[in-house]
């Protein structure tokens, strides 16, 4: 008679899902606690325009849309970001254009808080919080979600663009 190996429990994947888990959590208390607060660096740390009150325009800007003024508000969206945002950007408005303009839909936003994750100089990472309104011809509905802005700008007196929109 033949013995067949029993395979080991699974303890391992249960282990990873844990520690992952933990991860989460962590992460999510991290960007909680950040946007609370504010963010740990003062606008006296940069030079011209605070990167965080920019984000919360550029933010709100990137997050909000008008079936009936979808191109220009394409255009004023695109003058606002620059390198991998702005091919993004550019992407996904083509693929939704169409279905924005069919559906009648639109999207407000208002930022409800800020936090700066790094920076320094001409470059700046900010998360923030977003309140969101979304409304179509099948119905509207509130929402909230939060988006990190990687931002950057040619010179101290130059504006702050978006360089990379991630979604969290």
């Amino acid at each position: 008679m033949q013995t067949v190996p029993v395979p080991a429990p699974r303890t391992v994947s249960i282990v990873s899902l844990v520690v992952a888990l933990v991860a989460v959590v962590t992460a999510a208390a991290v960007v909680a606690v950040t946007l609370l607060r504010g963010g740990s660096t003062t606008a006296g740390s940069f030079a011209g325009e605070n990167p965080q009150t920019a984000a919360k325009k550029l933010a709100v800007d990137v997050t909000t849309y008008d079936y009936r003024t979808l191109d220009a508000g394409t255009q004023h969206v695109l003058a606002e970001t620059t390198g991998d945002a702005k091919a993004s950007y550019t992407r996904t408005s083509a693929q939704l254009h169409d279905t924005i303009l069919k559906q009648q839909a639109s999207a407000t936003a208002a930022a409800v808080g800020t936090g700066l994750v790094s920076g320094a100089g001409n470059k700046a990472v900010v998360l923030v919080a977003l309140r969101q309104h979304f409304a179509s011809a099948s119905g509207a509905r509130d929402d909230k979600a939060a988006v990190q802005l990687t931002l950057t700008r040619a010179a101290t007196s130059a504006p702050w663009l978006v360089s990379v929109i991630q979604p969290l």
